[in-house]
């Protein structure tokens, strides 16, 4: 039996479906964050100087940097 066949056997979703899935997640996952930075862009603008605030941003924008480089070296790869 080929794997191919054994994954349709098991009802596993194909590679679109799975892929149409996640990218809903990652949507939802998107617009939860937009509404979690700005409750804490509220907060540290009410405390202008708590440095650890500035720490969370510069650790947000570290791992936001990560996935946009993750995502680019993939569509720009040659085929």
């Amino acid at each position: 039996m080929s794997y191919k066949k054994y994954l349709l056997e098991a009802n596993e979703p194909d590679a679109w479906t799975q892929y149409q899935d996640r990218a809903g997640k990652v949507n939802k996952q998107m617009k939860d964050m937009e509404n979690a930075i700005k409750k804490h862009y509220a907060k540290a603008k009410s405390q202008k100087n708590n440095w650890s605030l500035s720490a969370d941003m510069i650790h947000v924008y570290d791992l936001m940097s990560e996935i946009l480089q993750f995502l680019n070296y993939y569509n720009n790869r040659r085929k």
